[in-house]
């Protein structure tokens, strides 16, 4: 029986992917999240980030969608609510039970984790603004 290719070669990911490492969020968060869902339904054995080592699971891939999807939600959430000062969306938006799991041990994300955070809290602030649709989430 043949394997599907996906199955037997290693799936690129650019800087679609984290692991031990967040990016500066220069993407737009929502098509962002699209493309990790897409690579969550791949049947791949062997995804490689674009920073970091080859990952042989889907656990920083989940936890990466995890990750923009909760905070496209909350901002989204927040934004509803009538929560509109940069500040006041920002302190909407808590994920540390996700940002803790990029570093196994730690009681606290890293600061790392938390200025990315910050930033693609503010880029989906802006999409909202733009009128980019929520999907994926």
């Amino acid at each position: 029986m043949k394997e599907s290719l996906t199955a037997t070669l290693p799936l690129p990911s650019g800087s679609h992917l984290f692991h031990d490492h967040h990016s500066s969020g220069g993407a737009a968060p929502t098509p962002w999240l699209a493309s990790l869902r897409q690579f969550e339904a791949m049947d791949a054995r062997i995804i490689v980030p674009g920073q970091g080592p080859a990952q042989y699971d889907k656990t920083s891939l989940k936890l990466t969608a995890d990750a923009f999807a909760s905070i496209i939600d909350q901002v989204h959430a927040a934004l509803e609510r009538g929560v509109f000062r940069p500040e006041d969306v920002q302190a909407a938006v808590n994920v540390d039970a996700i940002g803790v799991q990029f570093t196994p041990g730690a009681s606290a994300p890293s600061d790392g984790f938390k200025r990315w955070v910050s930033i693609v809290v503010r880029k989906v602030v802006q999409e909202s603004l733009d009128g980019v649709i929520r999907g994926g989430t």
